[in-house]
């Protein structure tokens, strides 16, 4: 009731803190570390996110394991995916939110890239038919 009308009140007078504020932490999290660039001096400190190579290589690389991403996620909404791309699936979102909303630091992105790197379809580049390591299903091999 009362405290639920409160809270909300707050958040909406505090929009940039609650709605840009976790949209720039989610893009963060998602983006390449741009410390090097600094440390070499090529780039300053505000300059760096802005720049033409760190939008390049975040939209290339990190937009398209983002895509991988969200397309394992619409599977397991469709109830399509095998049990263990499943559990990655969820372990990716659970990590991926929890930090993105608090922190969306780069550094805490670094321990979930390998899983992140698994929701591309790898499975349809390197599927070996007639072997026997293979007649189970394969980790995101599609349920029909």
């Amino acid at each position: 009731g009362e405290r639920n009308n409160k809270l909300w009140g707050y958040i909406r007078s505090h929009k940039k803190y609650f709605l840009v504020q976790r949209v720039r932490n989610a893009i963060f999290f998602a983006a390449p570390g741009v410390d090097w660039w600094i440390q070499s001096g090529r780039l300053s400190t505000g300059e760096a996110q802005r720049s033409l190579p760190f939008l390049a290589a975040a939209l290339l690389l990190h937009g398209s394991l983002y895509l991988f991403f969200f397309w394992r996620l619409l599977l397991l909404a469709r109830g399509k995916l095998d049990l263990p791309m499943t559990f990655l699936v969820l372990f990716f979102a659970l990590y991926w939110g929890t930090y993105t909303l608090l922190w969306g630091e780069i550094r805490f992105s670094i321990p979930v890239y390998p899983v992140l790197i698994l929701f591309a379809p790898w499975e349809r580049f390197f599927r070996r038919k007639g072997t026997v390591a293979t007649d189970g299903p394969a980790i995101g091999v599609l349920r029909s």
